[in-house]
């Protein structure tokens, strides 16, 4: 009975060493971990597609609402993501790591606040622009900027007159520009008209 009793109290013994052994992550490690993870997701995604990673900052909207602005950006999120060509981070992924870090979003719009965003976030270009309101016309305004050296790639600036609901195929149309890839034949009856009735430089008549 005796010789039980102390089998008892050091198997007792040895799992509460073994509990009070393990060690508990603080708060802060446990963001910073998560902040590494989800940037080394966001790197094997780019490594494993061979796509271009864009992350997108929210258009900033002047004379609409902040929601319609959201809205549109996530349009051109997703039109983006149609075109086959790049791999865009979503905006709740987006969110997460820029909160881990302690970045505030809100009134990033200058290339070098896109920039520091495209850093934290592990992506190879950012996105960011506005649409502002004139009267009864919508100005549209996106750059795509490098992240490596904040060099502005592409810019795509579009002036539309007519209901909100229209901007929605501008953005359309917007995000295929911004990426300079032709969309497919019919996609955009609208942009075709446009391209074909814009002047084609002639070469210079030669003298023989």
């Amino acid at each position: 009975m005796f010789t039980l009793l102390i089998k008892s109290t050091a198997i007792f013994l040895s799992w509460t060493t073994f509990i009070f052994s393990i060690t508990v992550p603080l708060v802060g490690q446990q963001t910073v971990g998560q902040a590494q993870v989800n940037n080394a997701m966001i790197s094997q995604t780019a490594e494993g597609s061979g796509k271009l990673v864009v992350a997108i900052i929210d258009l900033e909207g002047r004379g609409i609402s902040s929601l319609e602005a959201q809205t549109l950006t996530d349009r051109m999120r997703s039109e983006l993501v149609s075109t086959g060509a790049v791999t865009i981070v979503e905006r709740g992924q987006m969110a997460e790591i820029l909160d881990e870090q302690g970045f505030q979003q809100t009134g990033c719009v200058s290339s070098e606040c896109a920039v520091e965003v495209g850093k934290l976030l592990g992506v190879s270009q950012m996105a960011t622009g506005s649409i502002g309101k004139i009267g009864s016309s919508y100005t549209i305004d996106v750059r795509m900027f490098a992240v490596e050296d904040g060099a502005i790639v592409r810019s795509v600036n579009r002036t539309y007159s007519g209901p909100i609901d229209g901007l929605i195929t501008e953005i359309e149309m917007i995000s295929w520009r911004l990426i300079d890839i032709a969309p497919p034949p019919g996609r955009f009856p609208g942009m075709a008209q446009e391209e074909a009735s814009e002047p084609v430089a002639q070469a210079p008549a030669t003298t023989g």
